[in-house]
């Protein structure tokens, strides 16, 4: 079953596909189950333009929602030709990580309240 999530874009690196065409590797974290993924964006393909405006400032933050996966030889991708829906944008990516962060910190001691080692803090 696919989770339903929204995703940190970790880095974007340029490449030629095997075709020789220019490509963009976008890595990004998945914020509810913390396991990283990565799409493949080729510039001649009419997805581009869904992925431009996150290709055209890689130094900003971002947060994606709306992304489909796939799976493609056992490994699970953001499917390129999902829609992206910007939920967050920022110019500094350490405001993001400083959230996403606390979100887990939080998480974290929620997920490890009333256990035994709770009894010697």
């Amino acid at each position: 079953m696919a989770i339903t999530q929204p995703y940190f874009v970790v880095a974007q690196e340029h490449k030629t596909s095997k075709f020789g065409t220019e490509m963009v590797q976008i890595t990004l974290l998945g914020i509810k189950d913390r396991q990283q993924y990565t799409t493949y964006v080729d510039k001649p393909n009419h997805n581009y333009k869904h992925w431009q405006h996150v290709i055209d400032n890689p130094n900003d933050g971002f947060v994606l929602d709306n992304l489909k996966t796939k799976t493609h030889k056992d490994k699970v991708l953001i499917n390129a030709d999902s829609k992206v829906v910007i939920a967050w944008q920022c110019e500094d990516k350490n405001t993001i990580i400083d959230q996403i962060n606390d979100i887990w910190n939080e998480e974290d001691r929620k997920a490890s309240a009333g256990t035994f080692r709770d009894l010697f803090q």
